[in-house]
C-alpha cells in the first residue's frame, strides 16, 4: 500500500485504542469535585463513558461493515476518522460547550465518547480494506500492521496521559 494512504488506514486503530487509555482513563468523574462526579462516583458509574464507547463500537461495526460493502471502503474509514475528530473536539470543548449552552458536562463527555464508539467502528473495514487490497501472501503483514497499530495505542495511550498529568495536573487533556 502506498506510504499515505497506510498511515491513514493505521491511524483508525491507533487512535482508537490510544484514546480508550488516554482520555477514558482521564474522564473527571471520580473526584475532581466537578458536578455529578461524586454521584457517579457513587452509584459506580465512572467507568459508564468507557463501557458505552465500547457497546457502541460492538453495535456499530456490523453496521459500518454493511455499508463499507454498499459504497465502499475508503469513504467508510475516512467518515471514522473525521467523526473521530469532531469527538475529540466535543470532548476537548465540553467546559466551553457548557458555558455557551447550559447542557451539563456529564451529558456533553458521553454524547463525545459515544461519538468515538460510533466512529471508531470502522476498524472492521480497515481490516476488510486490507484483506481486499492486498495479496494473499501479504495480508498477513497488513493485519500485523493493524495489531502493531492497536498495540501502540495501548502503550503510547497512557504514557501520554501519564505525561500531561504530571505536566498539566488532572484538567489539562
Amino acid at each position: 500500500l502506498p506510504g499515505i494512504l497506510m498511515l491513514l488506514l493505521l491511524s483508525g486503530p491507533f487512535l482508537g485504542c490510544e484514546t480508550l487509555f488516554f482520555l477514558d482513563g482521564r474522564l473527571p468523574f471520580p473526584g475532581l469535585g466537578l458536578p455529578g462526579g461524586a454521584l457517579l462516583g457513587h452509584l459506580g458509574l465512572e467507568l459508564f463513558p468507557s463501557g458505552l464507547r465500547a457497546l457502541l463500537q460492538f453495535l456499530f461495526s456490523p453496521i459500518w461493515g454493511r455499508v463499507s460493502d454498499a459504497i465502499g471502503r475508503r469513504p467508510i474509514i475516512l467518515l471514522g476518522l473525521l467523526g473521530s475528530g469532531v469527538s475529540f473536539i466535543v470532548f476537548g470543548a465540553a467546559f466551553h460547550i457548557n458555558r455557551w449552552t447550559g447542557i451539563g458536562l456529564i451529558p456533553i463527555m458521553f454524547f463525545s465518547r459515544s461519538l468515538a464508539g460510533m466512529f471508531n467502528a470502522n476498524i472492521s473495514t480497515a481490516q476488510a480494506y486490507v484483506a481486499d487490497v492486498l495479496p494473499p501472501e501479504k495480508r498477513a503483514g497488513g493485519m500485523g500492521m493493524i495489531g502493531a497499530a492497536f498495540g501502540l495505542g495501548f502503550v503510547l495511550g497512557p504514557a501520554f496521559s501519564a505525561a500531561l498529568g504530571v505536566m498539566g495536573g488532572p484538567a489539562l487533556p
